[in-house]
């Protein structure tokens, strides 16, 4: 006699979007009724677990960045103050470019320019390099700025 075999279960499909609030719902109550050792797969549940793994993650590596930036640059140009000052413009830089995401892609404002047919949910992973490099680049422009206003200051001692 041939061994049962069980046919593989159909697969589910959320009916909202990946992004919605009710589809990351619907993945955590399918959680909670699985028997231990079942596993929930597919692109919504690994975006349910992405958004979730950057969420937690996300503010560990702005503050790794920030307070590597400022030891580096109070060290380079020896002025905690300029240091300090330097982190809190570059932040706040990069929270208006966050808020221009939103406002064009989230809020649709101004899609047409780009040819987009409809506001856009923004991806998990733009937020992170988006800060990454603004940051990255932002910084850089403020050393070679203060580099070349110590050496004016070396050069003519005045201020």
């Amino acid at each position: 006699m041939p061994a049962a075999t069980t046919a593989p279960a159909p697969p589910v499909e959320p009916a909202a979007a990946p992004h919605d609030a009710s589809t990351e719902q619907l993945v955590d109550d399918i959680r909670a009724e699985l028997p231990i050792g079942a596993e929930v797969t597919g692109f919504t549940a690994a975006s349910v677990d992405i958004v979730d793994r950057l969420a937690q993650r996300t503010w560990l590596v702005i503050a790794a960045v920030v307070g590597l930036s400022l030891e580096l640059l109070t060290i380079v140009l020896r002025s905690p103050v300029v240091a300090v000052k330097a982190a809190v413009m570059n932040l706040l830089s990069v929270a208006a470019s966050y808020g221009l995401l939103v406002a064009i892609f989230q809020w649709g404002w101004g899609i047409e320019v780009l040819g987009l047919p409809h506001p856009l949910p923004i991806s998990t992973w733009v937020p992170i390099l988006v800060f990454t490099i603004l940051f990255g680049l932002s910084m850089d422009y403020e050393v070679f700025m203060l580099s070349r206003v110590r050496e004016e200051w070396l050069a003519h001692r005045d201020i």
